[in-house]
């Protein structure tokens, strides 16, 4: 079990400078979290977000207060929908914008089907819904270090100390010399230990899908045929 200040002692020294502020230590800290978060997607920062969708309603800001609210959200990861007073969810297609056009037009009426994230909303098509829809939305969202001192830890910290003093020794470096390449070796060893971790979050991440199975491989109803 390792420590955020264990971490950052490390860091300091690999950086040969055991003055370090320490202001710019967790900079070092939080810029190599977020250059390991930005190489991939992993089983930490994996989140869920519920809302409704109405037929008067398909756009929402991902990152507006009275939105979605999800200021650190990265990637959609999956999109699930039911009508409301039913049991049964399946799975929307996460496309791009144009495609969704091109698919679902504006005028018509249906089930949602496609999921499209266009910077900062969210859009769901058909652009209007046959009815009230519950909407679970899967997502990676980027995280941050523990906030809580330097005693504490986190899934990072905990299980993959090494990643973290890489990430940040190679800011560290970078910051220092603006030499790529003496900052080189760091990023190498920072490589082979996220080429071990996507395996492992790879393996995690199916478990969600495997007991999702069922309703990710349904269909989008039909909308109600008129008499």
């Amino acid at each position: 079990l390792m420590v955020y200040g264990t971490a950052k002692d490390i860091v300091r020294s690999n950086l040969g400078d055991p003055k370090l502020n320490n202001n710019l230590l967790t900079f070092f800290m939080e810029q190599g979290r977020r250059e390991v978060e930005t190489l991939g997607n992993f089983y930490w920062m994996v989140s869920t977000k519920d809302f409704i969708l109405t037929p008067s309603r398909s756009a929402f800001s991902l990152t507006g207060a009275t939105d979605l609210a999800l200021t650190n959200f990265k990637e959609a990861r999956y999109v699930l929908a039911k009508a409301q007073g039913t049991t049964r969810w399946y799975s929307l297609r996460i496309k791009g914008f144009e495609e969704a056009r091109i698919v679902d037009p504006t005028d018509k009426v249906g089930p949602p089907k496609i999921a499209v994230v266009n910077n900062i909303t969210m859009f769901i098509f058909q652009q209007t819904a046959d009815t009230t829809y519950d909407i679970e939305l899967g997502f990676f969202q980027w995280t941050l270090m523990p906030t809580a001192g330097n005693t504490a830890t986190d899934e990072l910290l905990t299980f993959w100390p090494q990643t973290a003093i890489w990430a940040a020794t190679m800011v560290g470096v970078l910051h220092k010399t603006k030499d790529a390449l003496a900052a080189k070796p760091y990023a190498d060893l920072l490589q082979n230990e996220l080429a071990k971790i996507q395996i492992y979050s790879d393996n995690r991440l199916r478990i969600p899908d495997i007991q999702r199975a069922h309703p990710q491989q349904a269909q989008a109803p039909q909308a109600a045929q008129g008499g």
